[in-house]
């Protein structure tokens, strides 16, 4: 996958957890030594998708600590209720799996 990042920008990279016999294979940590490397890892990552039969396991996600996980999530709260009030004070209806 061809990012923009050189190898000089992974400060470390090492598997999550402890090894286990017959166990699936543990979650890798990448640290990058700047936030403009992960914006570009993060943007290049729709590259994979291309790439799911040799990796059909591979998930990206941001590490978040728990706090972060919390505010992130007030946060997606709070714009789902200020999309249903707009759509509901435009008359707007929605249908299917996205309708919650």
């Amino acid at each position: 996958m061809n990012s923009g990042v050189v190898d000089d920008d992974i400060t470390k990279a090492f598997r999550l957890g402890k090894r286990q016999d017959n166990a699936a294979p543990r979650p890798l940590l990448v640290q990058l030594c700047s936030r403009m490397a992960k914006s570009l890892v993060m943007s290049s990552v729709y590259k994979l998708k291309g790439a799911e039969a040799k990796f059909p396991n591979v998930v990206e996600a941001h590490d978040m600590t728990p706090k972060e996980r919390q505010e992130c999530k007030e946060l997606v709260n709070e714009a789902k209720e200020k999309m249903n009030k707009m759509h509901r004070k435009l008359g707007v209806q929605r249908r299917g799996p996205q309708a919650r």
